[in-house]
């Protein structure tokens, strides 16, 4: 269809012709809608073109009439499923998910396998980053529980060394990760002494206090020191200690101290929000969930202020959406006010849930 001189011709499937009262000639038109003329629209596209094929657009329900003159010609579009490779197929156009821009939804085609029957344990495991005390995480783990779920937060990670203490005496069974590590004690030892590692107690990656260089470090029991002369050591250094690596590996492993591939089943998260200081983190190209080795979870919650809706014409939540639909996540955006829920306040918050098609 006939779109105006500086955009792309719009492309539909024709359900209906007829004539007009005024005996003019219209034909009724079903949109199917590129990636850019959903909700990510041309804010985000640019920093999403690569992660769309260009031959993908999405079904959707809208129709409407428009004059038969508007026709320009015919394309081929194919209906495919999720797991089918692109690369293969011979059409102009091709689709195999739905777009309605109630709620800015991606969804999965009707008649797909439903989500019912995907395979689903009961038991499911959560990961918390930027945690706070827990809350999100632990409402989440409450619903769940009313659908025969048993959602356990088994990590949490947090910059707030007191959150983090706080989800550990609430939920034992949560391994909670800090970024705040405490300061490194290792120049209160004379250097000119040989201390012997007796074993790793924790691993964290980051710059741990009295450090510069970003990287992996080890918190080291000393022998005969006790806890309070712990020290974290980057792993360079503590390459003469291959066995005690070892040691603390396999006992991490068993103890599941850390999320490994294909070990979380859901992600949530409320990024800072003051400044809307989350900006560059959407744009880093590392991004976890987009490496297929990380056996994508099944579920993403994120929630954060409204401004991320608003800030630069909605950029950071278009780029969300857009995010997780180039994965191939069903996705949904919605606006929750805190009084609705029990706060005595208004407060509204913006939430995107993303839900695995595969």
């Amino acid at each position: 269809m006939a779109a105006e001189d500086d955009k792309p011709h719009y492309i539909g499937k024709i359900i209906e012709f007829f004539e007009s009262t005024e005996d003019k000639l219209y034909v009724i038109v079903q949109w199917f809608y590129r990636p850019i003329e959903t909700v990510i629209k041309e804010e985000a596209m640019e920093e999403l073109d690569n992660l769309f094929d260009k031959r993908l657009v999405f079904y959707t329900d809208i129709k409407d009439a428009n004059p038969l003159k508007c026709l320009i010609s015919k394309l081929k579009i194919e209906r495919i499923a999720l797991d089918v490779d692109s690369k293969i197929l011979d059409c102009d156009y091709y689709y195999n998910m739905s777009y309605s821009p109630n709620y800015s939804t991606f969804s999965k085609m009707a008649g797909d396998q439903p989500v019912s029957s995907l395979s689903i344990s009961s038991d499911m495991n959560l990961l918390n980053l930027y945690s706070g005390c827990g809350a999100m995480s632990t409402g989440l783990c409450l619903g769940a529980a009313i659908d025969g779920v048993n959602l356990i937060t088994r990590w949490s990670v947090d910059i707030d060394k007191n959150a983090c203490q706080n989800i550990g005496h609430n939920h034992p069974e949560t391994k909670t990760n800090s970024n705040d590590v405490e300061e490194s004690k290792r120049n209160s030892f004379k250097l000119s002494k040989i201390f012997y590692v007796e074993k790793m107690i924790d691993i964290c990656f980051g710059v741990p206090k009295g450090f510069e260089d970003r990287g992996i470090y080890f918190k080291v029991r000393w022998e005969g020191f006790g806890s309070g002369d712990d020290t974290w050591e980057p792993i360079g250094a503590l390459s003469n200690c291959t066995e005690r690596v070892r040691e603390f590996v396999i006992s991490g492993h068993k103890a599941n101290i850390l999320p490994l591939p294909g070990n979380v089943d859901v992600i949530c998260g409320g990024p800072p929000c003051q400044g809307m200081s989350g900006f560059n983190r959407f744009r880093n190209n590392k991004d976890p969930l987009e490496n297929s080795q990380n056996n994508q979870p099944k579920y993403v919650l994120m929630e954060n202020v409204v401004d991320i809706v608003k800030f630069s014409k909605g950029f950071l939540g278009r780029y969300t959406i857009g995010r997780l639909a180039s994965m191939k996540y069903q996705v949904r955006l919605g606006l929750l006010a805190a009084g609705c829920y029990g706060p005595p306040q208004f407060r509204l918050r913006a939430f995107f849930w993303g839900g695995s098609t595969f």
